[in-house]
């Protein structure tokens, strides 16, 4: 994700990539591709692309929209029970930018509770730390103690 000047450089060449215009093109993709179940089918790494797109689109407020309204919540919260480490980093990070008043609900479930608390105790740093973020910023402590004794 980081990378050296020297790195991007390279891969990039010395005019740089133009961002808005990538984003753009990730966006039209979205919109008119036929596949849209990649999110949660495919191969892992076709999955985990996915889920980094939706991510990289989830912060800008249009896309947002769009993704919460064509049901980008409940794709993001299935991929929480991945496999892979970056598609579990990425779904958990786009909930995170994917709250608004109208979505907080669905977006701290019982279900995304549960998963949060499970990646909570995670052995790989990353998914733990980000999993404690999100329960501490966005669920309250009835919500955590009521899953809790459920589980």
């Amino acid at each position: 994700m980081f990378s050296s000047y020297e790195r991007l450089e390279k891969r990039s060449g010395k005019k740089g990539v133009d961002r808005p215009q990538y984003l753009k093109e990730l966006v039209d993709e979205f919109l008119t591709s036929q596949n849209c179940d990649q999110v949660t089918e495919g191969t892992p790494t076709l999955r985990s692309f996915a889920v980094s797109g939706i991510c990289n689109l989830a912060l800008d407020q249009s896309n947002k929209s769009y993704i919460i309204e064509h049901g980008g919540v409940a794709l993001m919260c299935r991929c929480l029970s991945a496999q892979e480490e970056s598609t579990v980093i990425s779904a958990i990070t786009s909930l995170m930018f994917l709250i608004t008043p109208h979505s907080k609900a669905d977006i701290t479930s019982t279900e995304v509770v549960q998963q949060m608390l499970i990646r909570s105790n995670s052995e790989n740093p990353r998914i733990r730390n980000l999993a404690k973020i999100f329960l501490e910023d966005y669920c309250t402590s009835d919500q955590i103690k009521r899953v809790q004794t459920i589980s």
